[in-house]
């Protein structure tokens, strides 16, 4: 291992990826442990906008939109519609390079990918990125305590020709809106 100082350049490139102005997808496997459970889910990771984008899996989607959350249960056909709190941070904001609040150590160099360790002080939480040398994410983890911890593993990113967002659902499905 090759201990790297200062800023990394391959942290910039990460967040330089949003900044393009180009729709950005990325497959991720979602692993969420809490206890002694696991929960595993593939999905779809699409990035319009810093204030636009989405997750979609076999079991829901999630669409956040300014400060609103649409949160859509495939298999009871519910949506929950919420808002963010001014500042509110979810793992979303690292998985779309928006690391306000994060502080990150020195990344570390090791079989050809930097890892960065950080943590999240408004959370108390450690974590890690890994990112390529081009920028390009490749592993997120987010440790909670021992019981608790979230890895999204991120396949390779691509550029989508979605014109642009929009969150679609059926009549049919009930609506539980629980913003003020």
């Amino acid at each position: 291992m090759i201990a790297i100082g200062s800023e990394s350049e391959t942290l910039q490139l990460f967040k330089g990826l949003f900044k393009s102005g180009k729709i950005i997808e990325m497959p991720i496997l979602f692993s969420q442990t809490m206890g002694d459970d696991t929960f595993e889910t593939n999905g779809l990771f699409t990035y319009y906008t810093d204030k636009q984008y989405q997750y979609t899996s076999s079991d829901q989607s999630i669409f956040f939109n300014q400060d609103t959350v649409w949160t859509q249960n495939h298999y009871t056909r519910q949506i929950i519609i919420d808002q963010l709190m001014p500042g509110e941070f979810t793992f979303f904001n690292i998985l779309s390079g928006n690391f306000d609040g994060i502080n990150f150590e020195s990344p570390i160099l090791e079989k050809g990918v930097f890892n960065f360790n950080y943590y999240i002080p408004d959370w108390d939480v450690l974590g890690g990125i890994t990112l390529y040398p081009n920028g390009h994410p490749k592993r997120i983890n987010i440790n909670g305590d021992e019981k608790q911890s979230i890895s999204i593993s991120i396949g390779k990113l691509a550029y989508s020709d979605i014109q642009q967002f929009n969150v679609s659902f059926s009549d049919t499905w009930e609506v539980i809106d629980l913003r003020e």
